[in-house]
């Protein structure tokens, strides 16, 4: 007995699916881990909710709360900054105040490729009450 073929011109889609320029959005539509900073133990604030909603959608991905306040999050293992998870995440989401937004991602961005921003902290351009939220150690 001969093995199922898949039907004529699957193959072809398949290949064009892989070679489409939107193919990179991968990690964004379906991320494999996906850190929540500022992430909250209570469901119903804007840094739990995302954590909630990915748990009781059943993601089967790799959640990280990030809240240098806490050993756990929603029984998950809480991390003090995205320079400590164990793996750079493919997503994140960024939930804490506007003044913080645009420093949160780019220590983000610098613990991915590990550039070291503490420099920066030293100069006085953060607010103070930063380093100690976000920076690495």
């Amino acid at each position: 007995m001969s093995a199922a073929r898949p039907p004529e011109g699957a193959q072809h889609r398949s290949a064009q699916r892989e070679e489409s320029p939107f193919s990179g959005l991968q990690s964004l539509l379906a991320p494999a881990s996906v850190a929540v900073v500022g992430a909250s133990s209570d469901p119903q604030r804007i840094g739990g909710r995302p954590i909630a909603w990915m748990r009781r959608a059943g993601f089967a991905g790799a959640i990280y709360p990030v809240n240098p306040g806490r050993d756990e999050v929603q029984g998950l293992r809480a991390y003090p900054s995205v320079a400590a998870l164990p793996e750079a995440p493919e997503a994140a989401i960024v939930a804490v105040p506007s003044p913080l937004v645009a420093i949160v991602v780019v220590t983000a961005v610098a613990a991915v490729f590990g550039i070291d921003v503490r420099t920066v902290a030293d100069l006085g351009e953060l607010p103070s009450a930063l380093p100690s939220f976000a920076l690495p150690d």
